[in-house]
């Protein structure tokens, strides 16, 4: 007998794969910035993407900041589904020009 511990088993209904909801805020990242400008990404799972649920990508400057000579922008970044709950939240710091 083999028991799985994922939670995308446990579960009732369809999950979207974490992979696939995380990738599309490293998309609106790069969007922002080309990927060799984008000195850190970092992504935290808040709740569970359901399959079907809309998606609304966004983001904010929190900060302008010069460090070792190199202008940087820091950014919030987050997934928020059809019922206004954040399902994947993060923050990028991207070189500018």
């Amino acid at each position: 007998m083999s028991i799985s511990t994922s939670p995308e088993v446990r579960l009732q209904g369809r999950v979207r794969p974490r992979h696939a909801v995380d990738g599309l805020l490293g998309r609106l990242v790069t969007s922002y910035a080309p990927r060799d400008r984008i000195r850190r990404l970092g992504t935290r799972f808040t709740s569970i993407t359901w399959v079907g649920d809309v998606i609304t990508l966004s983001g904010k400057v929190t900060a302008k900041r010069e460090e070792n000579g190199e202008k940087l922008i820091d950014l919030e970044v987050k997934c928020t589904n059809q019922n206004g709950q954040d399902t994947l939240q993060g923050h990028a710091t991207v070189a500018a020009n």
